[in-house]
C-alpha cells in the first residue's frame, strides 16, 4: 500500500461528473476517482474546514467513532474491478482491535480528511490505473508559482476566457 494525499476535487467537463484527485507523496502517481455530487461536496467541505450548523453524514460518523473510543487507522483503497474502486475503513477499537468496514472510496476519503487519517492505495491499482506523472519541460528554467494577488487575478481571468480555438494549429489565420 502506498499513502496518497487529496490534491483536490474537480469537475470532469466532458461528463459533468465530479472527481477527487489523489497524488502520492513523491508526486509520481495521480489517481482520479469519479464520485457523486454529495460526496464531492463532503470532501470539499472537509478540505476547507467548513462547518455546518448541524452535523452532515460524515461529521456524524466522526462523532460516532469518537463516542465509541475508536479511531480510524487508515482508509484502504484496495481493489478496482469493472471501472469501480473498492475501499475499507480500518477502525481500531479502544483495545487496538482492527475492523475493516466496507466503504466507497469517496466516503472513506471524506472521513480521512476530517480525522487526518492516511489514505492508502494498493500498489497494483497505482500500476494498473493511476497516471504516472512525468514532468515535461522545454527548458531547465524553474517555474515559480504565481503569488502576487494581481497576477493571480489576471491569470484566473485568462483561464476563464481562454478558448480551445485560441490554440488552433491552423497557422493561416
Amino acid at each position: 500500500m502506498i499513502e496518497m494525499f487529496v490534491t483536490g476535487v474537480a469537475l470532469d467537463i466532458r461528463t459533468n461528473i465530479p472527481l477527487v484527485i489523489l497524488n502520492d507523496g513523491e508526486k509520481n502517481y495521480t489517481l482520479p476517482i469519479w464520485i457523486g455530487q454529495a460526496e464531492a461536496q463532503a470532501i470539499a467541505r472537509g478540505l476547507s474546514g467548513h462547518e455546518t450548523e448541524r452535523p452532515m453524514t460524515h461529521d456524524l460518523t466522526v462523532d460516532i467513532i469518537d463516542s465509541l473510543d475508536a479511531t480510524v487507522d487508515c482508509i484502504e483503497i484496495n481493489s478496482y474491478e469493472d471501472s469501480t474502486f473498492f475501499a475499507s475503513i480500518i477502525l481500531l477499537d479502544k483495545d487496538e482491535n482492527a475492523f475493516a468496514i466496507d466503504s466507497r472510496p469517496s466516503d472513506g476519503i471524506a472521513l480521512a480528511i476530517r480525522l487526518n487519517a492516511p489514505i492508502m492505495v494498493a500498489e497494483k491499482i497505482l500500476q494498473d490505473v493511476a497516471s504516472k506523472v512525468e514532468f515535461l519541460t522545454d527548458s531547465e528554467e524553474e517555474i515559480e508559482p504565481i503569488t502576487e494577488p494581481e497576477a493571480r487575478k489576471e491569470f484566473k481571468e485568462f483561464l476563464r476566457d481562454v478558448k480551445a480555438s485560441d490554440f488552433s494549429l491552423d497557422r493561416q489565420g
